[in-house]
């Protein structure tokens, strides 16, 4: 078995440390998000594919099991047809005023805000959920924190003839409660404590839900605790990675999931810019 490295550094040079490890037949753990635009995410495919290295792109999320039992009870129709999904990511570090002299806020190694820091988690999330969008309406702002970079960010996805998904990024949110909302025709899902906002005021069930067939008017609660609150949340990640180079198996993030999540936020981006929805 060939060695492994993880990607951390900043977002701007993932690929070039990604070709360094594949020309080496170094398997790579990478940090979100893939890269600063599609271009570098095709270069770093273009090289592991060449060099047969094993490629994971770290998304913690994947392993949450509150996370997943969410996704069970939307695939599974429990809820019936979903009309509308809101996710936030945010956390409130951004308030730090060191915040502002690390790289995170230096447009040319991040590549943007909390949009891509934090709203990368959220569209990886919604396309395990829902599927591809095929449309976007979003809009940034840096009036909070006045950054070079966005503060915070609202981008609205739309499904033909489908649901609407609103995700929200923040650096700068000190309280909150519900991460996840999803409303169905038979019912409805909310998923608490899966983000740095609501970590220290999230309270069990993490996980309620009410759907026709249970009848009464109160939520039914899981017993399930999110990784986020566990402690396994980002640990998880390099053990399934380890797991799978020992395995042989697929890891359950790669190549395509990690340029799929960044397409996302930077059309959304681009929505921004130009004031306007933009096709996916």
């Amino acid at each position: 078995m060939s060695d492994a490295v993880g990607i951390t550094s900043e977002t701007s040079r993932h690929q070039e440390l990604v070709t360094a490890a594949a020309r080496h037949g170094v398997h790579v753990l990478c940090e979100k998000p893939m890269a600063t635009t599609l271009e570098d995410c095709d270069l770093i495919a273009d090289s592991v594919r060449e060099s047969d290295i094993v490629f994971m792109q770290s998304f913690p999320k994947r392993f949450d099991p509150a996370g997943t039992e969410l996704i069970d009870l939307v695939q599974s129709s429990v809820l019936g047809d979903v009309s509308l999904v809101r996710i936030r990511h945010a956390h409130h570090f951004g308030l730090d005023p060191s915040f502002a002299t690390q790289w995170f806020a230096e447009p040319e190694l991040s590549g943007g805000g909390a949009l891509i820091d934090e709203g990368v988690h959220a569209t990886d999330f919604l396309c395990r959920l829902l599927g591809r969008p095929t449309s976007v309406v979003a809009s940034t702002s840096r009036a909070h924190l006045n950054l070079e970079v966005e503060d915070t960010a609202v981008a609205t996805f739309t499904y033909d003839g489908g649901p609407l998904a609103e995700i929200v990024a923040s650096w700068a949110m000190v309280a909150a409660e519900s991460s996840i909302e999803v409303y169905g025709a038979r019912g409805t899902a909310i998923l608490s404590g899966v983000d740095v906002a609501s970590k220290q005021h999230a309270g069990q069930p993490y996980l309620k839900y009410w759907h026709r067939d249970l009848g009464g008017n109160g939520f039914a609660g899981s017993a399930v605790v999110p990784s986020f609150l566990s402690g396994d949340f980002h640990s998880e990640v390099p053990r399934r990675f380890i797991s799978a180079l020992q395995s042989g198996e697929t890891p359950a993030s790669g190549l395509r999931e990690g340029r799929e999540s960044l397409e996302l936020v930077l059309t959304s981006y681009e929505s921004a810019r130009l004031g306007q929805r933009v096709e996916l």
